[in-house]
């Protein structure tokens, strides 16, 4: 004998969550993915001489369109390195983007190495989130020469002197 109209206990419940748990699942799956950005190139390794200032050029694209973007150094960086331009009230998906470092060290800087990142952020002054992925930065600040692109580190007990020819 089968009975159409008989209720089971506890079925309702189940359809319901059931229902609930496709339509979570259904609009976390349509949730747009976070920025994300692409350096070129993929880590910055410098070296820049007591008293000296030096640049270099990199460059990065997004995988979406951006509004009020800030470039930030992270603290630990920010006597030593800073990019130009600072900002962008927008960047368009896959546009590449120049930005020129410059690193600096004064005459009396320790002789160290430095690591930290470099940041797109939302520069609208609300969340101050970062778009992924930092660009890593590593810089040497040492006892040396740099001239022609060519650099002479030496150790820091070493004294240079320059004489004239006799």
């Amino acid at each position: 004998m089968i009975l159409l109209n008989k209720r089971i206990p506890g079925v309702p419940l189940v359809i319901g969550i059931g229902v609930i748990l496709a339509v979570v699942l259904f609009a976390a799956s349509r949730a747009p993915a976070a920025p994300s950005i692409s350096w070129n190139p993929s880590q910055v390794v410098g070296e820049v001489a007591q008293g000296q200032t030096k640049t270099a050029v990199v460059s990065f694209t997004s995988n979406q369109n951006l509004t009020n973007v800030a470039i930030w150094v992270v603290p630990e960086l920010q006597h030593f390195v800073s990019a130009s331009p600072s900002s962008f009230a927008s960047l368009g998906k896959g546009d590449m983007v120049t930005l020129t470092l410059t690193f600096q060290a004064s005459a009396t800087a320790p002789l160290q190495t430095l690591e930290g990142t470099l940041h797109l952020r939302d520069g609208s002054g609300k969340s101050k989130k970062t778009y992924a992925k930092p660009l890593p930065v590593d810089l040497t600040v040492c006892r040396c020469i740099v001239d022609r692109g060519v650099t002479l580190t030496y150790p820091t007990d070493w004294t240079s002197y320059s004489s004239e020819p006799e």
